[in-house]
């Protein structure tokens, strides 16, 4: 079971994702702390609680080994986009489900999120909307 509120359960919980297993080695360990010392939101009871899930997603966005041709002579690929898409929706799930106040700029949703648009602001979204990530096409 994952504690949301230790830094280092929240670690293991990104490098052990099944996305990301096997691509976030030691290496990692500096750059994926300070993720999710910086994505990280503030409950009711004004706790510092990690966002592992949004943290792997943006891990996988970002790692230059991973990326692939999205096109190639009509045909279409997916690449990591799915795990991401699943990454971001769990994670905004939890800041749901746990009330969390997220800082600008971290909310859990895809640049291109048809449902808001990428417009929504604050943490405050979460309490007054249904939000489920999805890709455009």
């Amino acid at each position: 079971m994952v504690d949301y509120l230790d830094s280092a359960s929240c670690l293991d919980e990104v490098k052990t994702n099944p996305s990301v297993r096997g691509l976030a080695g030691v290496e990692y360990d500096s750059y994926l702390t300070n993720q999710l010392m910086i994505s990280a939101g503030m409950n009711a009871e004004v706790q510092t609680v990690y966002r592992p899930y949004y943290v792997a997603a943006k891990f996988l966005e970002q790692l230059r080994s991973q990326q692939t041709v999205s096109k190639a002579d009509g045909a279409d690929f997916t690449g990591l986009a799915k795990p991401i898409e699943s990454l971001l929706g769990l994670q905004a799930s939890l800041d749901k489900a746990m009330g969390l106040t997220i800082s600008d700029g971290f909310e859990a949703i895809l640049p291109d999120c048809q449902v808001c648009e990428n417009k929504l602001g604050g943490a405050s979204r979460y309490r007054t909307r249904s939000h489920t990530p999805t890709m455009r096409p």
